[in-house]
């Protein structure tokens, strides 16, 4: 089955011809801003150009790479290369980015520090870099804040590989290291 835009890309006349955005619209069924996007996409690639606002028609590389049958999709042409939008701090990367600044720390002092995290979260993400090997908790305890409490685990960070927080793969079982390029997996279920 042929896309728009492959149906676009037979409509076009040869290089000196040139037909208009209604025209190929016409013979498409496709709408005109269609059309327009496609004949951009199209000149980007080498495949079109315009002859005059409005008319286009293929270039000599468009004209051969339709006669040998080249198929065009919509898609992107080559490798990506434009900027990345950053990625977002989730509530494991600012954990990580506290419990490498503390070095040592409760699961207390690391929520004073980041914003909107819940106490379960950053726990588990504690336990899961404990089996990773990345923090292991310290015998003594910080005193805890109700008369009969046993008072907070207090984690140590002992294999601190970088920036990047260690992200858990439930579906891996396994901790990746993203500043190693390591894999932890864990023993158990998740």
């Amino acid at each position: 089955m042929r896309g728009p835009m492959q149906r676009l890309f037979e409509a076009l006349p040869p290089p000196g011809a040139g037909k208009t955005v209604a025209q190929l619209a016409a013979e498409t069924g496709l709408r005109r801003n269609k059309v327009s996007e496609f004949c951009c996409r199209l000149r980007r690639r080498g495949m079109a150009e315009r002859r005059e606002t409005g008319v286009y028609h293929l270039t000599a590389a468009g004209l051969q790479a339709r006669s040998a049958g080249q198929r065009i999709k919509p898609g992107p042409n080559g490798p990506l290369t434009g900027r990345r939008r950053p990625k977002r701090r989730t509530v494991r990367d600012k954990a990580w980015a506290a419990l490498r600044s503390l070095r040592k720390a409760t699961v207390p002092d690391l929520l004073t520090i980041i914003d909107g995290a819940g106490e379960s979260n950053v726990g588990v993400y504690l336990s899961r870099l404990q089996a990773a090997g990345f923090v292991q908790p310290l015998k003594a305890r910080v005193p805890g804040t109700h008369p009969a409490s046993n008072g907070f685990k207090q984690w140590l960070l002992i294999r601190n590989t970088g920036p990047k927080a260690p992200v858990f793969s439930r579906k891996e079982n396994a901790v990746w290291d993203p500043n190693t390029g390591e894999v932890h997996k864990l023993g158990g279920p998740p």
